[in-house]
């Protein structure tokens, strides 16, 4: 694979297997179901607005799964766990479901997406660590890792209903 391939594979998303980031391959033919991606889809503070360098990320996937019509995928939206719970339970389901509306707009099946909300619940550095952490800036870094996007196959033989 050329570098202008893989480009924008790593513009898009990790694979994560175990404690190891993977790259997303574009190009694969094997995708499991269970197998999770993570990608910094960012949005505006507070809201469920992608910024606009996000939009390339997603237009990314579209394309995967335009190739990859028999995916089925759960899109879980992560915020940290930082402002009120209400807050970030709304926030984080209107972020997912902004990510789904973008590709549906873009040709994917609403049926082959499931947009998701988990808040701070399911954090990848937990507050007791980040409570330890010496500086502002570390902090930080650890709020951003749990601020995610991640991208779970479901399915991998969706068939498109032609009765509809």
């Amino acid at each position: 694979m050329r570098l202008s391939q893989l480009f924008p594979i790593l513009l898009f998303c990790t694979c994560l297997s175990g404690a190891t980031a993977q790259t997303f391959d574009l190009q694969s033919t094997h995708l499991a179901v269970g197998e999770t991606f993570t990608s910094r889809v960012l949005f505006e503070l507070g809201r469920w607005e992608m910024v606009d360098s996000s939009k390339l990320r997603v237009d990314i996937f579209a394309a995967f799964l335009q190739k990859h019509d028999s995916l089925v995928v759960e899109i879980g939206v992560h915020t940290d766990s930082r402002g009120p719970k209400n807050r970030s339970t709304i926030l984080s389901q209107k972020r997912a479901t902004t990510i789904a509306d973008y590709l549906v707009a873009k040709g994917i099946a609403p049926d082959r997406l499931i947009p998701k909300g988990y808040e701070g619940t399911t954090p990848k550095v937990s507050d007791d660590a980040i409570s330890k952490m010496q500086t502002p800036a570390e902090k930080e870094a650890a709020h951003q890792q749990n601020r995610r996007t991640e991208i779970i196959i479901l399915a991998t033989d969706y068939v498109v209903d032609t009765k509809k």
